[in-house]
């Protein structure tokens, strides 16, 4: 049954960055059946051209308008305007980080509050990849690459020194964040998926999500986007041992994978 005319089903994507989520995003989103968004609680978000055109074409509603709701009321954007469209399922993916700001944070309470919220929570447990992606991406600007661009290098192609005591305060803020997000959505309808999965099935993966968000399985399956790393982290963190003996001991150990 669809929500106040809305979508038969209303979803939620919970990460961060650099755990596939732009590759997980364009693959779900299928208009007019299933549409899936990308960052839109994010305070920047008006600042990024052509953001509202989606909304602006179903709702009938100004740029300026809509640009104004989402700064001063992000809770009445997400409930009555991106969960209002029509649809098989509609989502949109949000960071741990947004809506951190006074006046914003509300949107958290309401998202948990809505139980009918089916919740896919993507994570890379491997999160020193995470981490090393991060700092890549934000040297490099380069922060995906398409499939129909394979001529596009690796970002990760120059060797870096990793600060040990940086490295260990975001592991921990990432795995608070995580934790907190799993608490926060557990009476929820929840999927867990880790960036691993994409890894290894993209197929079955994307499957296992249109089945649990109720999206239509498209008659072709593109894969949008590629991994831009080309090197696993020994082999391109000039201090990866002495990184790597920082977190000993700890539960941050298991954040490094396998490698």
């Amino acid at each position: 049954m669809s929500h106040a005319g809305g979508p038969t089903n209303r979803f939620l994507i919970v990460c961060t960055a650099r755990t596939g989520s732009n590759l997980l995003v364009r693959s779900l989103n299928r208009p007019p059946r299933a549409r899936c968004f990308g960052e839109m609680a994010k305070l920047s978000l008006p600042s990024e051209a052509n953001v509202f055109a989606p909304f602006e074409r179903l709702t009938g509603r100004g740029e300026q308008d809509l640009c104004t709701l989402q700064q001063t009321d992000v809770s009445g954007f997400i409930f009555d305007v991106v969960y209002s469209l029509p649809g098989e399922a509609v989502g949109f993916k949000i960071f741990y980080e947004h809506c951190r700001e006074t006046g914003r944070e509300g949107l958290w309470d309401r998202l948990a509050a809505d139980e009918a919220i089916r919740v896919v929570h993507l994570t890379r447990n491997a999160a020193f990849d995470l981490y090393l992606s991060l700092l890549y991406a934000q040297r490099t600007d380069q922060w995906f690459t398409r499939r129909d661009r394979p001529d596009t290098p690796p970002n990760d192609s120059e060797d870096i020194e990793v600060d040990p005591e940086h490295c260990r305060r975001f592991l921990q803020r990432h795995l608070d964040s995580r934790d907190a997000a799993s608490d926060l959505f557990r009476a929820h309808p929840l999927l867990e998926i880790d960036y691993a999965d994409l890894e290894r099935d993209l197929a079955g993966a994307l499957a296992n999500v249109r089945a649990f968000i109720g999206a239509p399985r498209p008659q072709e399956d593109p894969v949008p986007l590629i991994k831009q790393a080309a090197r696993q982290a020994r082999e391109k963190v000039r201090n990866y041992e002495a990184v790597r003996a920082v977190m000993n001991g700890t539960r941050l150990a298991a954040l490094f994978g396998s490698d």
